[in-house]
């Protein structure tokens, strides 16, 4: 992740505050300038992205297929409700004496209360958790099941930050978040997890800002996370069907008293004020992106009607917790970092062949971001599992792993009375029955510490030749999935200006930038006249 330091000291001055404390900034730390208040201004007319530089025409060989361009679409109504099947871990606490095990029930989010029900007893809860403002749920991981399976698992945790001695620099003092479980909830299914993950986040916001007086903080500090989500619905020839992407702007602080907070960001309202201020002072311009805030949806602890009479985001923090100061909607104008292309070759009945190929957008701004934690997931019907299994050495069987490059063309002479053969130039893909899918993984792209050019597009190849008996169920359309991650907001160039503090203590200010893509693929099913398949691995350019 990418970390900026905000140095408030020109804002502060021209408040009256005292001047900012020199800071050590570590190296790749780059600190902000401030901006004055804003007054009423009149808005201008721009799109949500303004770019003030030149701009560089590309290639339309570079384009990925043909996009349709569509209007900013509505977003969705917050889900703050709901029930979800699932499985709790009984009871909540080790024991000393005898195990723990897991128990079926159905959890449901009612506003501001989680209710746990007894799977056949929906009538009543036998307990109820009131949200609260400093409860986190963990990253979900696998945890074992019985007979050998896995769940995804996550946990309720009520989290606080306590001051303590920095180990790694002396002399300092830093933020560590403890936190106190409170329930362990799995799922066999990813999406559930994940709906459960989106209405508790939602949840969390209907709840009332509350800020005590009295907190005093040796350090005092305060952190911004900026989230880019884009959600994609696509063709399997890499046609967008569908763009829909948000902005989420997370705000934790760590300051002594009540004071006051104002966040600043690339607004097109305040281009011309922050302009004017830059020239005055001498400064460069840094800022080269405008966005316009539109629809903008609020924490309850920011002064809305302020925002509305001059476009400044002010409010009073809650304390020492991570809540989503605000989020809204931007236009998707831009490439994709990833273009993806899926195809099912359906040869014979007894024959089917997967290609999957993943391509890097070779857009000037594009290329030079990682895509970290690219997964591909492609789901497996429930007759098939069986040929992706093989068995161990000694006892049980394991998933079928893919090979690469030339191993990959000698795949079915090494594993003998297999059905099976799976082929990637990167990474790594197997079966994966947490998520009943073939699961391919690969840590970056471009992967630059290799042989093979970056703008080579990716492949992954599987084979199967269905036993007697086994054919392509008429009723199978898979939809695939994609998910990875950038450290910068691609899509919006959202950029924090300033974070102002009606304080006496100048506190340290950290941002953090990244965007997230989900992709959802339906897969194209082809059913060639005729030709047989040969079983060769992936071609390396």
């Amino acid at each position: 992740t990418l970390f900026r330091s905000l140095v408030a000291e020109g804002s502060l001055q021209e408040a009256g505050l005292p001047p900012t404390a020199d800071l050590n900034i570590p190296h790749g730390v780059c600190p902000l300038s401030n901006s004055t208040p804003v007054d009423n201004n009149q808005a201008v007319v721009a799109q949500d992205q303004v770019d003030v530089r030149s701009k560089v025409l590309v290639s339309k060989t570079q384009q990925p297929a043909q996009v349709c361009e569509e209007p900013l679409h509505e977003e969705k109504s917050l889900t703050t409700s709901g029930s979800w099947s699932m499985l709790l871990r009984f009871p909540d606490k080790k024991r000393k004496i005898g195990s723990r095990e897991w128990k079926p029930v159905v959890i449901k989010l009612e506003g501001t209360t989680l209710q746990i029900f007894e799977e056949y007893e929906l009538s009543a809860p036998f307990r109820e958790i009131p949200l609260q403002a400093y409860f986190e749920f963990t990253t979900p991981k696998l945890q074992s099941f019985e007979h050998g399976a896995k769940v995804h698992a996550v946990k309720l945790e009520y989290v606080k930050y306590s001051e303590t001695r920095s180990l790694r620099h002396r002399g300092t003092v830093e933020h560590v978040a403890q936190g106190t479980p409170i329930i362990k909830v799995a799922s066999p299914s990813h999406k559930v997890i994940r709906e459960l993950l989106e209405s508790f986040n939602n949840s969390l916001r209907l709840l009332p800002s509350y800020r005590d007086r009295g907190i005093t903080y040796r350090h005092d500090e305060v952190f911004v996370d900026i989230e880019d989500v884009t959600n994609v619905l696509s063709s399997g020839d890499g046609t967008i069907l569908k763009k829909n992407s948000k902005v989420l702007v997370k705000f934790r602080a760590f300051l002594t008293g009540d004071p006051e907070c104002q966040l600043v960001l690339n607004d097109i309202v305040l281009r011309e004020r922050e302009e004017a201020r830059l020239q005055s002072e001498e400064k460069p311009q840094r800022v080269h992106h405008w966005v316009k805030l539109r629809r903008c949806d609020f924490h309850k602890c920011v002064n809305v009607t302020t925002f509305e009479q001059s476009h400044a985001i002010t409010f009073h923090p809650l304390d020492a917790c991570t809540f989503e100061l605000m989020r809204f909607p931007v236009d998707h104008h831009k490439p994709l970092p990833l273009l993806l292309k899926t195809v099912l070759n359906v040869h014979s009945e007894q024959r089917v062949e997967l290609k999957v190929e993943i391509q890097v957008c070779q857009e000037a701004k594009m290329a030079k971001y990682i895509r970290n934690n690219v997964i591909f997931r492609f789901p497996i019907p429930e007759t098939w599992v069986p040929l992706f299994r093989t068995t161990k050495a000694f006892r049980g069987e394991k998933s079928i792993k893919s090979s690469k490059g030339n191993r990959a063309a000698g795949i079915k002479s090494r594993l003998r009375n297999s059905k099976c053969s799976i082929a990637v130039s990167l990474g790594k893909a197997k079966y994966e029955p947490e998520y009943a899918s073939v699961v391919w993984r690969i840590d970056q792209l471009p992967f630059i510490h290799s042989r093979i050019p970056a703008d080579a597009p990716q492949t992954l190849t599987c084979v199967l030749d269905l036993p007697p008996g086994m054919e392509y169920p008429e009723n199978f359309k898979p939809t695939a999935e994609l998910e990875y991650d950038v450290a910068y907001v691609l899509v919006s160039d959202t950029t924090v200006i300033a974070v102002k503090v009606s304080n006496q203590n100048i506190p340290d200010k950290w941002v953090c930038c990244r965007a997230l893509y989900h992709y959802e693929v339906n897969i194209d099913i082809s059913r060639p006249a005729s030709g047989p398949v040969r079983d060769v691995g992936c071609t390396q350019q």
